[in-house]
């Protein structure tokens, strides 16, 4: 019983599956083509693993695992309402409306 390493993990919110895609595939291209050749230790990716992250929290605060009260700065976007849009991200939640992150 093989594993393939390069399969996607399962993510919670299958609405942030396009964003950890973006992610991973950023970072395997940079991992392979830089990293393991000694030309650079930081990785360009970080911005997108944060997108992916934030997405995460969204969906937990979407899906009422956690109040808004229970984030840290940085942890949701400053709009989530255009994080949203901008993403292309279709929540499998009932209509809730918008947010207004205070």
């Amino acid at each position: 019983m093989g594993s393939n390493l390069s399969a996607p993990v399962p993510v919670f919110a299958k609405e942030c599956t396009k964003l950890n895609e973006k992610f991973n595939e950023c970072s395997d291209k940079w991992y392979k083509g830089e990293f393991l050749k000694g030309e650079s230790t930081e990785n360009p990716c970080s911005f997108l693993f944060q997108e992916f992250a934030q997405c995460i929290n969204v969906a937990l605060l979407l899906k009422d695992f956690k109040s808004i009260e229970e984030f840290q700065e940085g942890d949701l976007p400053d709009d989530i309402n255009e994080f949203i849009q901008e993403n292309d991200i279709k929540f499998d939640i009932a209509n809730r409306g918008g947010f207004d992150k205070k």
